[in-house]
């Protein structure tokens, strides 16, 4: 009687026992060029006149697999007090007739409907290859 016998051997960082560790560390660096991008977004959107409130627009991750762009509230432990009447979403935008420059608002928009892969390809690259 024959036989057949096949030997696969796989190995690579991607199936070591550090993959789901590495996963999340190239996912964490993705979120973070994500979270670079979008606050310097923002910031450009940002009404010239409002300096201390574009200074004040920060990103940071905030825990695994997440990450926020603020007004402040990272990094001051408050937004700064007219950033909800700059972006238009105070109650008194409605008296004063002011709409808002929306700014994030439209990163946020632009964020979502643009290709996310450019962001963690080179990561994903780095750490699982």
């Amino acid at each position: 009687m024959s036989s057949i016998s096949i030997q696969i051997k796989i190995k690579g960082k991607l199936l070591d026992i550090n993959a789901n560790k590495r996963m999340a560390k190239a996912i964490n660096q993705g979120i973070g060029n994500m979270m670079l991008v979008t606050e310097g977004r923002t910031k450009a959107r940002t009404p010239v006149r409002t300096g201390h409130l574009r200074r004040s627009v920060t990103g940071q991750l905030i825990g695994n697999l997440s990450a926020q762009v603020d007004a402040g509230q990272i990094s001051q432990g408050q937004n700064v007090v007219y950033a909800d009447w700059i972006e238009g979403i105070s109650a008194r935008n409605s008296q004063t007739g002011y709409a808002g420059v929306s700014m994030f608002r439209l990163a946020a928009k632009e964020l979502q409907n643009e290709d996310k892969d450019k962001y963690f390809a080179e990561p994903i690259k780095d750490n699982l290859t």
